[in-house]
């Protein structure tokens, strides 16, 4: 097996991969605090489906409508919202959307696979991080099996990750070429090599 190397380093992964797949209790810990300053771009598989009805892809929040941010789509009106601040925000029914989008937020925009919609800034910080393939919801770790999510870039304006789905082992994980540091907590389905 060839190692990847970066700058004459060994890199801490076998390979790059197209995406990972959340198994049950698998999350990614941001380390990012939930707040208003939130810009984050990422690519989910599958996810506008009706097997997440009712499911977030990311979030974070001190509790229902408390300092809140993240995606979900709602089981009841099967729209997607983005939750914001202290606010839920109906964005559309989850079936206008293509299965695998781009997800784009920040400076009052939000764009899932090229539709749309606007929010109000607002200033706040949760007292919990953002977590992706779940939600963090006031200290309690809420995960999702089978959200796929390929390349994400997440920043603060201070704190900024850049995240890459690679291979370790057989497992899949998030590597930040910022950092150099491999994350994920449980386990997760490596996808097809890039």
């Amino acid at each position: 097996m060839r190692r990847r190397m970066m700058m004459g380093k060994r890199l801490p992964y076998d390979a790059e991969v197209e995406w990972i797949k959340s198994t049950a209790g698998a999350y990614v810990d941001t380390g990012i605090k939930a707040s208003g300053n939130l810009r984050i771009k990422t690519t989910l598989y599958d996810f506008f489906t009706q097997e997440f009805l009712g499911k977030w892809c990311f979030g974070g929040r001190n509790g229902n409508l408390d300092k809140s941010f993240g995606i979900f789509i709602s089981k009841s009106r099967q729209s997607v919202f983005f939750t914001y601040s202290n606010t839920n925000k109906e964005i559309q029914n989850f079936s206008a959307y293509p299965q695998t989008a781009v997800v784009e937020i920040g400076n009052g925009i939000i764009q899932i696979g090229g539709i749309g919609s606007s929010y109000n800034i607002a200033t706040f910080i949760s007292d919990y991080n953002l977590l992706l393939f779940g939600y963090n919801d006031g200290g309690n770790v809420i995960t999702y099996e089978g959200i796929t999510m390929g390349d994400t870039y997440i920043t603060d304006g201070v704190t900024t990750l850049d995240l890459i789905p690679v291979r370790k082992n057989g497992k899949g994980y998030m590597y930040d070429r910022i950092s150099g540091e491999l994350r994920g907590t449980g386990d997760f389905i490596a996808g097809p090599d890039k």
